[in-house]
């Protein structure tokens, strides 16, 4: 009968305490702020009064009832009804987002959010009181044990643990503060903005001063995936419903079809290889020969086919071999009066990947997730003001600019026409779609062609060495070298009639051109499909489905900076900080956040200053101390 009373008593304590708080807090937290607004001085100091009349009767009673107030806050149901509260309160913060606005909590609700702050718990006047009890309840309990006792030692490690765990906490809440410093390359900072709930923008200046030197950006690249793309009828917008990697080989359905697809083969660094195979036939029909180019850092052997690919160019421009099986005038005109005509060179930079284009004049081509549309040049660029249109001022080459038209492959949008000059400074290079796509123009003119051409024919098995103003004809043998501006090249066979198959291999297991063989099934039919980066997708049921291979998008790693802290007396020390482990620097502790990087570098460094971190750490140690202490005797006892 007398615990039940008193564990009734104590909860009765444990609510009076709880609503002398909750005045206290409505006082300090709603009324105040509304009452200054409203410039109601009077009715501020009446309530004034009331508070402070109510809070000296609390006390008065107190000290009446002092034997009964300490003997029920140092009594251990107390103790346990808090740890229970509090346990509880710490499932409440994790079930409900916290530093949220009101806003997102419904209209009924909103109010009870803000009473009890259920929006950000950890600052609630109600936890502040759990806390305050609890730490009472633990003073409490070590002083009415009275004198020491050897066999109690753990008691007291574990009441004096919680009691220092809970000034930590009440002095890290009290004194300590958390901002955020904004750093940009080069320049000084000292000021440090205080992170809180407040609307009044607080700052705190530091004794050093903090100087953003470089930074690092790491990121994880999760690899490729064929992903199947599912649009919303409602909105249009696609949506990824599955993803796999090309190294799974298992049968995948698209929802709701008939249509079935499976990875066949996975190429890394795919390279297509022309498989050439020998026919039993003496008419040229599809004449060949294989030819080997030396040199002192390499050898290359290339099959040159007359109906196909007859040509190999050497990368220095130095000189051209041309395979042909017979040699008339036209041909020999060609090549001595000829010349390499204009250029015009894209450089494109998507994905991390980089790609030089020669681009003709009403062509268009593909590379990656892009379309490029060259639409009209102009030699001599000008703008007409009256007109609004651009024109050409002259045939040279004075200041040489290209029309493109870009367009995204997936997801399709409208067309961009830019402009991009090979010459005029500052538009060189140009950055589209939020970073995802560099350009840059490159006009080379026309000028007379290779230094030395070498044509092979094979129906009188001869070589022809073709300079400006020399003409060698010389019959060639198997195996023999000859000699071309610095190199050797040597035929190594040939054949009248050949048959080519196209062979896909890997250069390596490095995804530097990554493809997959996938095979698309209907009940109809198959349909084999080769997919490398950047290739079209493949649409189904009228665009109801995608099919796309792709590279996933890059996620943050690591954000890195290196920052040069200046001290008083021309004092100077160097730290590298991240965002993941902080680093004490003084009394304060440095933390990276996140790295801004699209339009100016700005990194952003979160400094905290926590003055009871070291008291809440012996607490803790205290704590755990007491519990190995007391499982240690129980295991004895047994």
């Amino acid at each position: 009968m007398k615990d039940s009373e008193e564990s009734s008593i104590s909860i009765l304590g444990i609510i009076l305490f709880l609503l002398c708080t909750f005045i206290f807090s409505i006082f300090f937290q709603n009324l105040y702020k509304f009452f200054i607004i409203s410039n109601n001085w009077q009715k501020l100091s009446l309530f004034k009064i009331l508070i402070f009349s109510l809070s000296l009767n609390i006390i008065f009673l107190c000290l009446l009832l002092r034997k009964y107030v300490i003997g029920y806050l140092s009594s251990p149901k107390l103790n346990l009804i808090l740890l229970s509260i509090l346990g509880i309160s710490l499932i409440l913060r994790n079930l409900i987002h916290q530093r949220n606005s009101l806003s997102v909590y419904d209209y009924n609700l909103r109010e009870i959010a803000n009473i009890f702050f259920l929006h950000n718990i950890f600052q609630s006047w109600w936890f502040f009181s759990i806390l305050l009890l609890l730490f009472f309840s633990s003073f409490f309990s070590i002083l009415v044990r009275g004198k020491y006792q050897k066999n109690k030692i753990s008691f007291y490690l574990i009441h004096s643990g919680i009691v220092f765990i809970l000034a930590g906490i009440f002095i890290l809440y009290s004194y300590g503060w958390q901002g955020e410093l904004i750093l940009k390359p080069g320049k000084e900072e000292s000021r440090v903005k205080i992170l809180s709930g407040n609307q009044k923008t607080k700052w705190h200046q530091l004794d050093y001063k903090v100087k953003l030197i470089d930074y690092k950006i790491d990121y994880y690249i999760p690899g490729w995936k064929l992903n199947l793309y599912q649009r919303n009828d409602r909105t249009g917008d696609y949506k990824i419903i599955s993803s796999i990697s090309p190294y799974e080989r298992r049968v995948f359905t698209v929802p709701k079809t008939d249509w079935k697809y499976q990875i066949a083969n996975y190429y890394p660094d795919f390279r297509p290889e022309k498989e050439v195979i020998k026919l039993s036939i003496d008419k040229p029909l599809s004449p060949a020969v294989k030819i080997k180019i030396i040199s002192n850092e390499e050898e290359k052997v290339e099959w040159l086919l007359a109906n196909e690919k007859n040509i190999y160019l050497d990368e220095n421009e130095r000189f051209q071999v041309t395979f042909l099986w017979e040699w008339d005038r036209e041909v020999q005109r060609k090549f001595v009066f000829g010349s390499q005509p204009e250029k015009h060179l894209l450089r494109i930079n998507t994905e991390n990947k980089e790609k030089i284009i020669s681009v003709q004049i009403g062509r268009r081509y593909r590379w990656r997730n892009f379309y490029f549309s060259i639409l009209k040049f102009l030699p001599h660029f000008r703008y007409d003001l009256n007109s609004r249109s651009p024109y050409s001022l002259s045939e040279k080459p004075e200041n040489p600019a290209l029309l493109v038209r870009i367009e995204r492959v997936f997801p399709p949008g409208k067309g961009l026409l830019v402009w991009l000059f090979s010459r005029l400074q500052g538009f060189e290079a140009l950055s589209l779609f939020g970073g995802a796509l560099k350009l840059e123009y490159s006009y080379i003119p026309p000028k007379f062609g290779m230094k030395q051409y070498v044509v092979i024919t094979g129906a009188d098995k001869t070589l022809r060495f073709i300079k400006r103003r020399s003409f060698l004809i010389i019959p060639f043998e198997f195996g023999v070298r000859y000699k071309l501006n610095g190199k050797e090249i040597q035929i190594l066979e040939m054949h009248p009639a050949v048959e080519t198959k196209i062979k896909f291999t890997t250069c390596s297991n490095l995804p530097k051109n990554p493809a997959i063989y996938l095979v698309l099934k209907s009940p109809f039919k198959e349909m084999p499909f080769l997919k490398e980066s950047g290739s079209e997708p493949i649409i189904l049921e009228g665009g109801k489905y995608i099919l796309n291979f792709e590279n996933g998008k890059k996620i943050l790693k690591n954000a890195k900076s290196h920052l040069k802290i200046l001290f008083p007396k021309n004092r100077e020390e160097n730290y590298w900080i991240d965002k993941f482990q902080s680093v004490k620097i003084r009394k304060n502790y440095f933390l990276q956040g996140p790295l801004n990087t699209s339009k100016e570098v700005v990194s952003k460094i979160y400094i905290s200053y926590k003055p009871g971190l070291r008291i809440f750490y012996l607490g803790f140690l205290l704590c755990l101390t007491g519990l190995l202490m007391q499982l240690l005797k129980r295991t004895e006892y047994e």
